[in-house]
């Protein structure tokens, strides 16, 4: 699922660098030593049947597919898309057919959001993963809120306009977002939209040994050995 796993308009994680004086920076040592000896990501797959949706509020708030919202578009952090980027990136989503839900207020954009009418397959290069939802899967991706607007719900009405048109323009079947284990705050608001946690991807980094697996329901597999071309290897 190139592009699925990126989260609040991020190209990168941004580094905390120049903060703190001595201690601060052997505290960061620290914690980039004991990464390079263990560490562990996990990215939560959530899943919402289409049977379920009706029953959710639509609060119509986002636009469809407008495009030029995205001029309104602020940086708020450096390691967020410039807006140059940002318009770029969506040019490529937009031509593989995936449709971008935005909200500006006062010539800023305060909120967007993307979706996925069919996901065959999502792919996590980080992780070395990649999950398969059930035919007729709808993905839903790539949330951001401006700081000014935060708290007030956006996200979460977001997700309950968008899963609306994931039923009754995509005709999904089902419906799947996917939140990594270290953003509580955004897969909480996922729980309480309705969604279910099915099962995750996780890589485990021990010394100079990798594990890779899936945990729950969820149909998943490495990365190398699921791609097109892997038994040619």
């Amino acid at each position: 699922m190139t592009g699925i796993m990126e989260v609040a308009g991020s190209k990168t994680i941004s580094a905390r660098a120049g903060r703190g004086g001595p201690s601060a920076f052997a505290r960061r040592a620290l914690r980039g030593m004991k990464a390079r000896v263990w560490k562990r990501s996990e990215l939560r797959v959530y899943g919402l049947d289409a049977a379920r949706i009706e029953s959710l509020p639509n609060p119509g708030l986002m636009t469809r597919d407008s495009f030029e919202d995205l001029e309104c578009y602020e940086q708020t952090d450096r390691g967020q898309f410039t807006r140059d980027e940002l318009i770029g990136v969506a040019r490529g989503r937009a031509g593989l057919g995936h449709h971008l839900y935005t909200r500006v207020e006062s010539g800023v954009l305060v909120h967007y959001g993307w979706l996925i009418d069919r996901q065959e397959r999502g792919e996590d290069a980080a992780l070395g993963l990649v999950f398969f939802p059930p035919p007729r899967s709808a993905a839903l991706y790539d949330y951001f809120t401006h700081p000014s607007a935060r708290g007030r719900g956006l996200y979460r009405d977001a997700l309950f306009q968008i899963l609306h048109d994931a039923r009754d323009l995509a005709r999904a079947e089902h419906a799947y977002i996917y939140v990594y284990d270290d953003n509580p705050a955004s897969w909480r608001v996922v729980e309480r939209v309705g969604f279910r946690h099915e099962g995750s991807l996780v890589k485990e980094r021990r010394l100079f040994s990798v594990k890779r697996y899936a945990t729950g329901r969820i149909d998943a597999a490495p990365l190398a050995a699921a791609t097109p071309d892997a038994a040619a290897r």
